[in-house]
């Protein structure tokens, strides 16, 4: 528990400073270039955020998983460099696809084409993620740190740059490439010292089938998740505009930030569940993270009315009401994340599927009949109901999934305190 809570330590505190630095320029470019820019700005994302999950294709904690059960080095090696290859390829054909499709479509205004291009350059660099889930596995991602936080500053100084140069909305979009592309490749750099080198000889067609065998379930799950995760912003933009999805999209911006601290503990308390799944050790699983998310949730909300207007601006206000919606959801999300690694450990990921669809069916209803009468905050509350529906109460319903309801339930009432008293008593 210790060598979890220690790793899990420092992974947290380098993000938080990492997602700080981004949180407060993200902010200052957004009141930069306005709420109708940034609305486009964020529509993009969203698009390109389907791509990206594509090309993750639903591996990284099935990667941290198999990584924790391999003590062998060649072993580690072996699927290390058949995951890369395999994103790397998908990456390659995604963003060709991409660039055939802008480029050979009248459906996207002309000026807007090249930030879809360099957005989608990002699919490259995917790649981060499949180190990241080697280092979490075995318990050393603190060593990434110098690598996340170099990479961090860099684009934090280069961005400063921008807003002081008046920067165009491209500049910015390729801001967020460039940090994706410099973080893969001084990791690359880290893991080859650590004699984690990728090689095509050691990609192995045997091994990819074992890899994608589970992830296949979950990349369906995962894509179901994203797309109803941005129904509401894809939907705002068709029926409201540009600029509401730009207030919109900072209330979805502070959540999504502050989701870093609570999705860190999951990851890396994983392999504390994924060696071990008996019932206390769930039970602290679930509990851990329920808490690292409510606490920060509730901060969040309390602290919203000073931080947007004096970060965003006053053009943002609109956002205050939604982001305690989105935080709500967000807590239930981690809720969801949370039970879909128990249920990779049990090897039934493939009842996501069923948990995600229900969750895409209620938002896209939700949103058709909540935003036109509510507006932004119809959409809110099409997201909450939509994840407390998928990522909790649907566990019910079947007996392979009753015990995480449970366990889920019992975080919920108790704020999960129980785990994090059980954690510090065993310090």
């Amino acid at each position: 528990m210790n060598k979890y809570l220690a790793n899990s330590l420092w992974t947290v505190a380098e993000r938080c400073s990492r997602a700080l630095i981004s949180f407060v320029l993200v902010a200052l470019i957004a009141r930069h270039i306005g709420p109708e820019q940034f609305g486009i700005l964020a529509f993009i994302q969203s698009v390109i955020a389907i791509l990206c999950m594509t090309v993750s294709f639903g591996m990284d904690n099935v990667l941290v998983k198999v990584f924790s059960e391999q003590d062998d080095e060649q072993h580690a090696l072996r699927t290390l460099s058949t995951a890369v290859l395999f994103r790397m390829t998908l990456g390659i054909t995604l963003l060709l696809g991409l660039l055939l499709f802008v480029y050979g479509s009248d459906l996207i205004e002309p000026q807007l084409k090249p930030i879809y291009i360099v957005l989608g350059l990002s699919l490259l660099f995917i790649n981060y993620n499949t180190y990241l889930s080697l280092y979490q596995a075995k318990s050393i991602s603190r060593k990434l740190i110098p690598a996340s936080l170099t990479s961090t500053l860099l684009i934090a100084a280069y961005r400063l740059w921008l807003l002081e140069h008046d920067g165009t909305l491209f500049d910015f979009a390729l801001t967020f490439t460039l940090e994706l592309a410099s973080k893969m490749l001084l990791v690359m750099y880290l893991a080859r010292k650590d004699h984690f080198q990728f090689t095509l000889r050691a990609a192995d067609r045997q091994q990819l089938q074992t890899l994608l065998i589970p992830s296949t379930s979950m990349l369906v799950s995962s894509m179901i998740v994203v797309v109803y995760a941005r129904t509401d912003q894809l939907m705002i933009m068709h029926l409201m505009g540009e600029r509401d999805l730009g207030v919109y999209s900072v209330a979805i911006r502070i959540s999504e930030a502050y989701l870093i601290i609570p999705t860190l503990i999951a990851t890396s308390f994983f392999p504390m569940i994924s060696r071990s799944a008996e019932a206390h050790n769930s039970q602290a699983y679930f509990d851990i993270t329920h808490f690292c998310s409510v606490v920060p949730a509730i901060l969040i909300a309390l602290l919203s009315p000073w931080i947007i207007p004096m970060l965003f601006g006053e053009s943002y206000i609109d956002a205050i009401p939604v982001l305690f919606l989105t935080l709500a959801a967000s807590a239930f999300s981690i809720l969801g994340a949370t039970s879909t690694n128990f249920l990779i450990v049990q090897n039934l990921a493939h009842l996501r599927i069923f948990r995600a669809l229900a969750g895409l069916v209620i938002n896209v209803v939700l949103n058709y009949l909540l935003i036109p009468p509510y507006g932004l905050m119809g959409a809110a509350w099409a997201t909450l109901a939509s994840q407390m529906c998928a990522s909790w109460l649907s566990n019910l319903f079947t007996a392979a999934t009753r015990q995480s309801f449970y366990w889920q339930t019992r975080s919920l009432l108790t704020f999960g305190l129980p785990g994090i008293v059980n954690v510090l008593k065993k310090r």
